[in-house]
């Protein structure tokens, strides 16, 4: 994390990117400049899911959680993630995350055949 201190009731947000509704919410964990979260694939339905991090709080402004300040222009390609198969309440999905064409860090959830 640079450039925004994490105050202690920080936060992630995972949002449908197509879908109205409230994020799902998650606790951090931060050491340092360091954070880290977890919300289950199980929880998230099919679609694309934007990360985002609240440093500040409920009432700070929401930040896209990316990849910068490296050597790498486009991670798409060379940043791989593996998809997981998981059975969820909307039956059985691939989940994943990936990195978007402008380096954030997304969550894919599809349909499993």
């Amino acid at each position: 994390m640079y450039g925004v201190p994490l105050a202690s009731d920080a936060y992630a947000e995972v949002r449908h990117r197509d879908a109205a509704g409230p994020p799902i919410r998650a606790e951090v964990a931060v050491e340092q400049a360091e954070f880290g979260f977890t919300v289950a694939y199980g929880a998230l339905r099919p679609g694309v899911w934007d990360l985002w991090l609240r440093p500040a709080g409920e009432g700070g402004p929401r930040v896209r959680i990316a990849r910068l300040l490296d050597a790498i222009a486009d991670k798409r390609p060379f940043l791989i993630h593996p998809r997981v198969p998981v059975k969820t309440l909307y039956g059985p999905v691939e989940a994943g995350p990936y990195y978007t064409r402008d380096n954030d860090l997304s969550v894919t959830v599809t349909a499993a055949g």
